[in-house]
Parts: C-alpha cells; structure tokens; sequence
C-alpha cells in the first residue's frame, strides 16, 4: 500500500487543485460580469495550473483599492496636484491655483 508521506502528498495535491479551480471560476465570473472575458483569456485561464501563473493573468484586471490619489485623479485634479509639486515661483499660492478647479 501507500505510505502516510505518499498519501498526505496526494491530498495536499488535490485540495491545492480543489482551491485552484474555485479560483478559476470566481475569476472567470468576474471577468464575465465586466465584459472582459475573451476566449482566449479563458483558455489561457483554464491551462494554467498553478495559483501564482493564474494571478498573473488576473493581475491586469483586478481594479485597487481607491485611494485619496486615484479618488483625485479620478475627479481631474491631476494637473493641480503637478502645478503644486512644479511650482517654482515663490508667490505661487496653491490655494488661487485651486481656485480653477
């Protein structure tokens, strides 16, 4: 028979590919909800066979976490925010800069 090593090896095996198709799914459904799906992404999405090669696909389309940048970027402040950290005049005054936005 099996020694315990041998088994123990085989369950971890199957439990890592139990997580790895769960994964797959929830990706794939995520990727169908935003219209992003493509068929060769989810081929690409069903071959892979390692959690690591299937965040790597995933990882351009995850959306991060909003923070107080993108928040602002998001709402057209971007330039502001350069004339701030380009200002070279001494009497540059943020605050009437801001004024335009």
């Amino acid at each position: 028979g099996l020694d315990e090593e041998v088994i123990q090896e085989i369950h971890q095996m199957y439990t890592y590919n139990i997580e790895l198709n769960k994964r797959k799914e929830a990706i794939i459904k995520i990727l169908e909800e935003k219209k992003l799906l493509t068929a060769e992404l989810k081929t690409k999405i069903d071959e892979v066979d390692t959690k690591a090669a299937l965040e790597n696909i995933y990882e351009p389309f995850k959306v991060g976490k909003k923070t107080k940048a993108t928040e602002a970027i998001a709402l057209g402040l971007e330039q502001l925010a350069l004339s701030i950290l380009e200002a070279e005049n001494p009497r540059f005054n943020p605050y009437k800069e801001a004024e335009k936005y």
